[in-house]
C-alpha cells in the first residue's frame, strides 16, 4: 500500500490490494516447522473448545495455513461467519503509527467486518481505511461500518494450557456479542445449554 512502510528485518509482507480484501499479510521473516507445529496445536485448541461451548458448527471456517510460498504457511486464523460479518482470531497483532505497519507475532488479535470483505480496512464506501490500532493503543472500532481490531493481552503458547484457550474463547464470543449489540442486531453467539431468552445484552464502552 503505498505510503505505508514495514520492518523488513523481523518479517516478510505483502499488501493485498483486491477491492474486498485490502489486507496486509505479514509473517515471521524465519520459520520452522517446530513453530508451524506450535501454531497449528494451538489453533486446533482454540477450535476444539469453541466447537465444544457452543453452537458453531455450521459457520466455524475450519481454515488457515495459506500461502503460495513456504514462509507463508503460519498465516493462520479463526474465523466465525455470523449475521453477515466475520470474526477472526488472528495469530498476530498488527499495528499502525505514522503509517509504519510494525506487527507483534504470537499475539492473539480480534477482528470483525462485514463479510463480503476479506478484511477489517474499509469505510463505509469501500474505501481503503486503517483500522489497525496504533501502538499505545488496543482497539478501534467504525461507527459507520461497526469494523473492529481488538489487540488482546493474549499470546500463542509452547505448551498447550487450557485455561489459557478457554479464556480467548470466552472473550473472543464477547467480542462478537459486544459487536452484535453496537450493531443493534443482539443477535448473540450462545452457549450450547442456553436459549435466547436467557441473554442479557452485553453493555460496550464505546
Amino acid at each position: 500500500m503505498k505510503g505505508y512502510t514495514f520492518d523488513p528485518n523481523t518479517i516478510r509482507y505483502s499488501y493485498d490490494d483486491a477491492k474486498d480484501a485490502y489486507d496486509f499479510h505479514i509473517v515471521p521473516k524465519y520459520t520452522t516447522d517446530y513453530y508451524e507445529a506450535i501454531y497449528k496445536k494451538f489453533r486446533k485448541g482454540l477450535i476444539d473448545i469453541l466447537k465444544e461451548k457452543y453452537d458453531v458448527d455450521d459457520i466455524i471456517i475450519d481454515r488457515g495455513g495459506f500461502g503460495s510460498k513456504e514462509y507463508t504457511k503460519m498465516h493462520m486464523w479463526l474465523e466465525i461467519k455470523w449475521n453477515a460479518f466475520s470474526y477472526l482470531i488472528g495469530f498476530q497483532s498488527l499495528y499502525c503509527d505514522e503509517n509504519k505497519i510494525s506487527c507483534e507475532l504470537g499475539r492473539i488479535q480480534f477482528s470483525a467486518f462485514a463479510a463480503c470483505y476479506n478484511g477489517p480496512n474499509f469505510d463505509k464506501k469501500g474505501n481503503f481505511k486503517m483500522m489497525y490500532p496504533t501502538s499505545s493503543g488496543t482497539e478501534t472500532y467504525d461507527k459507520e461500518t461497526h469494523h473492529r481490531v481488538y489487540n488482546t493481552n493474549y499470546y500463542v503458547q509452547f505448551d498447550e494450557n487450557d485455561q489459557i484457550i478457554d479464556a480467548i474463547i470466552g472473550d473472543f464470543v464477547l467480542f462478537i456479542n459486544q459487536t452484535e449489540d453496537l450493531r443493534t442486531m443482539n443477535n448473540h453467539i450462545l452457549k450450547k445449554e442456553q436459549t435466547p431468552s436467557c441473554v442479557t445484552p452485553t453493555s460496550s464502552s464505546l
